[in-house]
């Protein structure tokens, strides 16, 4: 390798990447110019010859005048930039994601037979929230979701049977209906959504066994902090389960 140091008043010689960082630091503490390039040049197809090239990103040492931009200047600052220069980090991408309340509000707005089960859900929980009281609206979200029912994901219906539960509007058929895909998909749960069925199946009033005793074993795995958070919405759920036998721990 080669040490080439334009402005710093070293001759050039051949230097380890070691001394060439030294020298690097020695310079800039100087104040013997501005914070340096460090490019390289292949000067051939072989692997062992190359050129390091040590320079300065200042007017004086680049080699050109006020009239001429760093860009066109030897060794400026985009010389070699394909080769040399790492990849730009990316910036995060714009998704247009709009806040969960102003998603939900826009479902909302829209017919439940247009819906599809991320959008129901979202309007079910805006619908409890504003304490909608249509019974034609409720009906008709009732009357998707039964449509969907073989198709839609866990955490979709708990969204929708919590916010069914929230304004009074359960349809105990309905929650009958996915109760079994509920017990097959239930280890798959969060705690969050697992407190939103429990509760939803025990308002219901639906006692089925198979529930209860999957559910007590999910309670089991989980940490003792999120048993004491989730025991309000929880208890209900075992009073009414028809299971006296499983209690929580």
């Amino acid at each position: 390798m080669q040490h080439c140091a334009g402005a710093c008043g070293r001759k050039q010689r051949p230097a380890t990447l070691a001394e060439i960082f030294w020298i690097c630091l020695r310079c800039s503490a100087a104040a013997e110019c501005s914070p340096l390039y460090i490019v390289a040049q292949l000067l051939n197809t072989s692997r062992e010859r190359m050129t390091l090239w040590v320079w300065p990103c200042c007017s004086r040492s680049a080699g050109y005048s006020q009239g001429q931009s760093a860009e066109d200047a030897p060794f400026g600052r985009n010389w070699a930039a394909e080769v040399l220069q790492p990849p730009r980090p990316r910036r995060p991408r714009n998704t247009g994601a709009l806040p969960n309340r102003l998603l939900g509000a826009l479902a909302l707005l829209r017919d439940p037979a247009e819906l599809d089960g991320e959008g129901l859900g979202r309007a079910a929980t805006a619908a409890a929230r504003e304490g909608l009281d249509d019974e034609a609206w409720w009906a008709a979200l009732t009357k998707r979701t039964k449509e969907l029912s073989d198709s839609l994901a866990m955490h979709d219906v708990s969204l929708i049977l919590n916010g069914m539960a929230r304004s009074r509007r359960l349809d105990k058929q309905l929650v009958q209906a996915l109760l079994p895909r509920i017990c097959a998909n239930l280890v798959y749960l969060t705690s969050a959504h697992l407190a939103m069925l429990a509760s939803s199946v025990a308002k219901a009033e639906i006692h089925n066994p198979q529930f209860t005793n999957l559910l007590t074993r999910e309670l089991k795995s989980v940490g003792n902090v999120l048993k004491l958070q989730l025991l309000p919405h929880l208890s209900d759920g075992f009073k009414l389960a028809g299971n006296g036998s499983q209690e929580a721990p």
